[in-house]
């Protein structure tokens, strides 16, 4: 309470008092001796304590409802929909249940949850906020040194944070709270603590690695460490090789991207920027060949693509280009995405 609600409870309870002391007084004395507002004010403590009576009743009457009712499943596939519903439900004080797909009502309280049901409408891009902050998570999951650091963390991004049985996190953008379990096994606390004792394994296999590479291997190995640096400081977006797996440095298309490269040189043996191009050569010195007389020439193509495309990566990364045109790539494709959306067409 505020001090000035403090004073006027305080003045209603004194003054109660007093009226409850006068009242005991009254009844002490003889009926014949009682004023006209002294019966007016046993009559009112009358009306007063059988309006308490009908209201204890009433609330006795709802508690042994709720204490035997019957807890209900009801089947919710979307987990948007879901949380609409859970949020309404605690809102009204109604205890519920959820799990997976479904939430646990009491009987009593079913007409209810269909009332809150009939009034959800679906956000339109409450799929691609919960992917976001599925990736948010994954990232934060390098920087963070627990489960409590990842949520701090993500509090510093602009989330909201709802603690309790279930933990739920609100996006910046986003109309509604996402439970983590609702996001998959991987965004379970458990799951996230585990993920976060094991995010320095792959930095640290690549630096072993890079200790004793050749020159040119060696380049693609610093540079994956800096797409690593990128993502995690939140400079570059990443994509997933696999969209149906969580985020992490073995499922990054830009990683796995630069491993096929290592791939190539470790397989064709190349030590150095000379030994690329003289590969390069050779294999079309020998395709030509091939072609003249008749034979099946596809697998040296084959070899060929790999080589030039080991050509120009390794070009854009001696040149230091690499990460800054990566990250110029994705704010065009980002500067593209908000035109089209600005444009009336696309309004309508």
């Amino acid at each position: 309470m505020s001090v000035e609600d403090y004073k006027k409870a305080a003045l209603e309870a004194r003054n109660i008092s007093e009226i409850n002391a006068h009242i005991t007084a009254l009844k002490k004395k003889p009926e014949k001796e009682f004023t006209f507002k002294d019966a007016a004010l046993l009559n009112n403590q009358n009306d007063f304590l059988r309006a308490e009576i009908m209201k204890r009743n009433e609330t006795i009457s709802d508690l042994s409802k709720r204490a035997n009712a019957a807890f209900v499943p009801v089947i919710v596939y979307n987990p948007d929909k879901m949380q609409y519903i859970s949020d309404g439900l605690a809102r009204a004080k109604i205890p519920f249940v959820a799990e997976s797909n479904t939430l646990y009502i009491p009987d009593y309280a079913l007409e209810t949850a269909r009332a809150i049901s009939r009034h959800y409408k679906p956000s339109e891009n409450a799929t691609s906020i919960c992917e976001q902050i599925k990736l948010d998570i994954d990232r934060l999951v390098y920087s963070s040194d627990s489960f409590g650091d990842l949520l701090a963390r993500l509090k510093e991004r602009g989330y909201e944070i709802k603690r309790g049985k279930y933990i739920s996190v609100k996006a910046p953008s986003a109309e509604r709270f996402v439970r983590l379990k609702t996001l998959g096994e991987e965004y379970l606390p458990k799951n996230l603590e585990r993920r976060i004792a094991e995010s320095g394994r792959f930095v640290d296999c690549v630096r072993d690695k890079a200790q004793t590479a050749n020159p040119v291997e060696k380049r693609f190995h610093v540079t994956i460490l800096s797409v690593t640096t990128a993502v995690t400081q939140f400079r570059l977006e990443p994509k997933k090789s696999n969209a149906h797996r969580h985020y992490c440095f073995q499922n990054d298309a830009q990683i796995n991207y630069l491993s096929q490269q290592l791939l190539t040189i470790g397989e064709f043996r190349i030590t150095s920027r000379d030994d690329i191009y003289a590969k390069a050569q050779n294999l079309q010195r020998t395709i030509h060949k091939m072609r003249s007389n008749g034979e099946n020439s596809e697998p040296e193509e084959t070899n060929l693509k790999r080589i030039n495309e080991l050509i120009k990566s390794y070009e854009e990364i001696v040149e230091g280009n690499y990460i800054d045109n990566l990250i110029k790539a994705q704010k065009s494709r980002e500067a593209a995405a908000q035109r089209t959306e600005k444009s009336p067409k696309h309004k309508r």
